[in-house]
């Protein structure tokens, strides 16, 4: 396994300096500890009896960063002695050499040595703060987090699919049961059975975050009570075969800590820190070697609330055409003053205000642009 790690590792090597891109390592770790892990895993005999230095993988070593201190103030920039590991005494002037190790600095000095800024940058790290939300946020590089732990997601995902899907369909019978009522419809739908088969599918949901070990039927609630902080009430009307189910849906768990993307069907804080700050997540920073360097990662389209539950069926003019002829009409948003036709009493309250008058009267300048004949549009 190691074998196929350093081969990988050396493959992706090759091909990124082969194509004009530069490799650094920014660590936290100091030179003692990072010098025996990298020699361990890189510094492989060859057939020939010859050994590579680990340090010739990349072009830039940055060794006790200091993380997230780094993309802030940071500290200060020295060399390292590769045999003694020794600091060097003050500040380290000029470029930085290639192959050489250096502790601590900043994110803005090291930017500046290796002239890149921004999105030129791809930092592949495995913490959520300290690697890629300060990173994004403060220096706005391209960010890739590793979460080992996915493999194991993505397999009870794909096991359990089926039940992901029962609980959309659930959903979606739930809302047409009250898709032709209104206020002023007085029958009320029969929707027990949806909501009671809702509520055994979010169940199981639940329990696929919790590790259970010979769990047996008569000791199942106080399991999921003992285990933990899942607040369902089993109501008496819950059948047998509910508690088959959700011992059968046992075996297929998470872990003991649950999952880190999904809390029932919520996002999780950890999940919504990856969407918002992580451009790449994969669970091995391998797996860039099956895409070619000038791949473009995209995100899937995701649509709000207002856009998922519109019906496509008419067409924009036939169900938007009764607002037009309202106040803030969508015809009206785009035209001037000049081309609106104002009731006789607003166009007479218009010439009594002076232009002079709306410029002191208003902070923001709306009123000196609809002197001007153009009107001011307005967000909400």
């Amino acid at each position: 396994m190691l074998s196929v790690r350093y081969h990988t590792f050396l493959l992706s090597d090759i091909s990124l300096r082969s194509n004009g891109a530069k490799v650094f390592m920014l660590t936290n770790s100091g030179f003692e500890y990072t010098n025996a892990i990298m020699t361990h895993i890189l510094q492989i005999p060859r057939a020939d009896g010859t050994v590579r230095k680990w340090t010739s993988y990349f072009d830039y070593i940055v060794i006790d960063a200091k993380k997230p201190e780094f993309f802030q103030e940071g500290t200060i920039l020295r060399v390292v002695a590769q045999t003694t590991g020794q600091r060097s005494i003050g500040h380290h002037m000029g470029a930085l050499e290639t192959g050489q190790i250096y502790s601590g600095g900043s994110c803005q000095v090291f930017s500046n040595l290796i002239g890149a800024r921004g999105k030129d940058v791809l930092y592949v790290g495995d913490h959520i703060f300290g690697d890629i939300l300060k990173s994004k946020k403060t220096v706005g590089w391209r960010t890739y987090l590793v979460i080992p732990e996915l493999a194991n997601e993505i397999y009870v995902w794909k096991k359990k699919k089926t039940l992901f899907d029962r609980l959309q369909d659930l959903d979606n019978s739930l809302e047409n049961s009250y898709r032709d009522l209104n206020i002023a419809s007085n029958i009320k739908p029969d929707v027990g059975d949806i909501q009671k088969e809702i509520r055994v599918s979010l169940l199981l949901r639940i329990c696929f975050y919790i590790k259970c070990v010979s769990i047996h039927f008569k000791s199942l609630p106080e399991s999921i009570a003992g285990l933990g902080h899942v607040y369902f009430t089993f109501k008496n009307d819950f059948s047998l075969s509910c508690y088959q189910a959700v011992a059968q849906g046992m075996e297929d768990s998470y872990g003991l800590l649950g999952s880190m993307f999904r809390n029932g069907s919520r996002h999780t804080f950890f999940s919504s820190q990856v969407l918002r700050f992580a451009d790449l997540y994969s669970f091995s920073c391998i797996n860039l070697i099956y895409y070619p360097l000038c791949y473009m990662f995209r995100a899937p389209s995701m649509l709000m609330p207002h856009e998922s539950t519109v019906s496509h069926e008419d067409s924009p003019l036939d169900s938007f055409s009764e607002l037009d002829t309202t106040p803030c009409g969508l015809s009206r948003r785009s035209q001037k003053l000049s081309q609106i036709n104002l009731p006789i009493d607003d166009v007479n309250i218009l010439r009594s205000v002076s232009p002079d008058d709306c410029l002191s009267n208003s902070s923001d300048g709306g009123c000196a642009e609809e002197a001007n004949g153009e009107a001011r549009p307005v967000f909400h």
